[in-house]
């Protein structure tokens, strides 16, 4: 591996003399050839007095920016209070220049971090400081994946300590708070219905917790864990019958600039048999409440919604993932078929996935996933006429009956008329996505009780070219070796254009009437073509159209 150094000689020079020239004293510590990192110790002065600084140059440097620590300092602000790295730039990817040095970073940098972080209501703070929150909880040190699920758990100011109820997955650095409670041990919150189906079967412990003033302490997993519990202090097993214990401290935490609310920092005791010891760790804080749907607040209204996807092939697969993960309150999976272990390279999910049922693995996976989605299958082939189907076929009348949104993705002529005419006579909503053999385009569209067209006044316009029927690829489907039925080929990249834009009109279609939701669309169908007749790829472009009721079509 070429160093950076090496690769550019000359930026090394103009680093060391600009050093110099600014009358900063630097030793190279380290410069290693095989890794390509460099260290070099400074003496830097500043407010009439020397600090010691530690520079750590990255492998890609000077494209990325050189790590400045002081561990002689102890800075309120902009320094990380573990590793003492000091944060000189707001951005430090956005903004670090190549053309910038190390020198040249302290002298514009460093007197003006002291001061905003020593004098943090100063006038030059204010000016100076990029506008962003420093959580805490950032700065400890967290396993691969270790978390606790606060939820949105509201501590009473009033209260200052007591016991956590809380769950735990067992072979994972993974739980739940469930409940707090005060010292008199009565419950002040409990969490989120969803966070207690997802954790019901995971072993149920107690834990405590404290609130503090302060910011607490986060250099090690041990010392935060022996703050809250200060009697286990020098005991050799601090953990009761052999189960991990959980300590939390709640404090004021800064999660955006100048602003600060109750915040988490966790650390659990967990025994060691092997090793016959304890191990401490750090459980990051995860806002699994609001925080959640923080950064769409757009589809907050389908948190209330209730979408039922007939077909879970290609497009209704990925629509249902999509939908999940936009937060839809109830997701109703109907499809009668299996998934075939040739079709992943083009379905939702992947291998595990084979020979299962459709619908009762999606569900399966969202309820993994995405626990706030109350998701349930329906493993029926609509128009199956055998006794054993009756169940099946009632439970899709219901969700019929009960969905905001009917969601038709199974590009079968049959059943559309089907789901059409029902949702014609019920007054529900009805949208439907299909590609063109090939996925060389694809529709579209939306019927909307009182409003527009259906799905089969929208075929009467495509019948007398009113609306266009994108081009499909020549010649017949396929039937690859072990598939029952012929099947169109085609891209997952491709169909999914059609998906997106079909989840996109969904959730347009169930944020109406909402303020600042998901916004209105103004065209009831939409044709997309990605080929053009003679095959030749073309970017993505939608033809949009508004679709009244068609005279020849018994729509009424």
């Amino acid at each position: 591996m070429e160093c950076w150094w090496q690769r550019y000689p000359e930026k090394l020079r103009e680093e060391l003399e600009a050093l110099e020239r600014a009358g900063i004293e630097y030793t190279i510590r380290l410069q290693d050839e095989a890794t390509g990192r460099m260290v070099i110790d400074l003496r830097y002065s500043s407010s009439g007095e020397q600090v010691n600084l530690e520079a750590l140059y990255p492998i890609e440097y000077p494209c990325f920016p050189v790590l400045v620590n002081a561990d002689g300092l102890k800075l309120p602000r902009h320094q990380n209070p573990v590793n003492k790295n000091l944060c000189l730039l707001g951005n430090p990817t956005g903004d670090w220049r190549v053309t910038e040095t190390l020198a040249g970073l302290l002298e514009t940098q460093f007197q003006r971090l002291r001061e905003t972080a020593e004098q943090p209501d100063s006038d030059i703070a204010s000016r100076s400081e990029t506008h962003q929150g420093e959580p805490w909880s950032e700065y400890a040190s967290y396993p691969e994946g270790a978390q606790i699920i606060a939820g949105d758990l509201q501590v009473p100011e009033d209260r200052n300590k007591g016991n956590l109820g809380w769950r735990w997955e067992t072979q994972n650095l993974r739980g739940a708070l469930m409940s707090i409670s005060d010292e008199k041990n009565i419950t002040i919150a409990n969490t989120e219905p969803w966070i207690k189906r997802k954790y019901a079967n995971c072993s149920s412990l107690q834990g405590k917790w404290i609130r503090t003033n302060q910011p607490p302490c986060i250099e090690s997993a041990q010392a935060h864990f022996e703050s809250v519990h200060p009697e286990t202090k020098g005991q050799k097993n601090p953990v009761k019958n052999g189960q991990p214990n959980l300590a939390a401290t709640l404090f004021p935490e800064e999660t955006a600039w100048r602003h600060r609310q109750d915040g988490w920092i966790f650390s659990v005791a967990v025994p060691n048999k092997e090793k016959r010891k304890t191990d401490y760790h750090f459980l990051r804080p995860a806002q699994a409440g609001g925080a959640l749907f923080a950064r769409t607040p757009e589809l907050h209204p389908l948190r209330d919604k209730h979408v039922l996807v007939v077909g879970l092939g290609m497009l209704g697969g990925a629509a249902a993932l999509q939908l999940a993960k936009a937060g839809i309150g109830k997701l109703t999976l109907c499809d009668g078929d299996f998934v075939e272990l040739g079709t992943i390279s083009r379905w939702a999910l992947g291998w595990s996935a084979s020979s299962r049922s459709k619908a009762l693995f999606l569900q399966n996976y969202i309820q993994a996933e995405y626990p706030y989605v109350h998701a349930k299958p329906i493993n029926y082939r609509i128009g199956d006429p055998s006794a054993h189907a009756n169940d099946q076929r009632r439970k899709l009348d219901e969700a019929i009956e009960a969905a905001d949104l009917v969601f038709d993705a199974t590009a079968d002529f049959t059943v559309s008329n089907y789901l059409r005419l029902e949702c014609l006579h019920r007054g529900k909503t009805h949208l439907w996505a299909e590609t063109s053999p090939g996925c060389w385009g694809g529709v579209v569209g939306r019927y909307l009780p009182g409003k527009s067209g259906c799905w089969s006044c929208m075929k009467n316009y495509q019948k007398n070219g009113q609306i266009p029927v994108p081009d499909s690829m020549p010649g017949e489907d396929i039937q690859p070796a072990g598939c029952r039925t012929p099947t169109t080929t085609g891209t997952a990249f491709d169909s999914d254009v059609i998906v997106l834009e079909a989840v996109r009109m969904a959730a347009s279609i169930l944020s109406a009437g909402h303020e600042n939701a998901y916004p209105k669309m103004n065209w009831d169908v939409g044709v997309v073509r990605l080929r053009q007749a003679d095959g030749t790829l073309q970017p993505v472009s939608w033809e949009t159209f508004p679709l009244v009721p068609h005279p020849e079509c018994n729509h009424g």
